[in-house]
């Protein structure tokens, strides 16, 4: 019984110390919006109009070289 207990502790621990540890270790929130075509830090109107120039192909590329990408 006891053994048990112990065994469940530790199962409980390890688990416990195994979320802590990928928690602390994830990147953190993302600099960049998804959306953010033009790194305002806002999704608005004008990014709504630049992905539209660019489906329409008015525009070949963003204003940063990093919009669109995942």
């Amino acid at each position: 019984m006891k053994d048990e207990k112990t065994l469940m502790f530790l199962l409980a621990l390890s688990l416990i110390i195994g979320l802590t540890a990928n928690y602390c270790l994830s990147a953190g929130p993302a600099s960049t919006k998804y959306g953010d075509l033009n790194a305002d830090g806002n999704i608005n109107s004008t990014d709504y109009n630049l992905a539209k120039r660019y489906i329409l192909k008015t525009i070949s590329e963003f204003p940063i070289s990093n919009a669109g990408s995942l």
